[in-house]
């Protein structure tokens, strides 16, 4: 995944193999953990652990995946919450 604003059809289809399926919560978690890693300026090399809370229950905690996707797959470490035990 770049590490641009762009979105690729690459990245869809990787986050929709990620997640189980293609929804407006996934997605916009996906730039939501784009724009905060981008806003903080992160270094992958260094990792970075993210902290996120919703609602418990469908469609919205399916933002949950959409971030912690793009930072799993832009190669940093995440610590989520307790719905995502790995």
């Amino acid at each position: 995944m770049k590490f641009e604003s762009q979105v690729t059809a690459d990245d869809i289809q990787m986050l929709k193999a990620f997640h189980g399926h293609l929804g407006p919560w996934a997605f916009a978690g996906m730039r939501m953990g784009r724009y905060a890693l981008k806003k903080l300026k992160a270094n992958p090399h260094f990792g970075i652990e993210a902290e996120a809370w919703c609602p418990g229950a469908t469609p919205i905690s399916c933002m949950l995946d959409g971030i912690q996707f793009h930072l799993l797959h832009a190669g940093w470490d995440t610590v989520f919450n307790r719905l995502h035990p790995w």
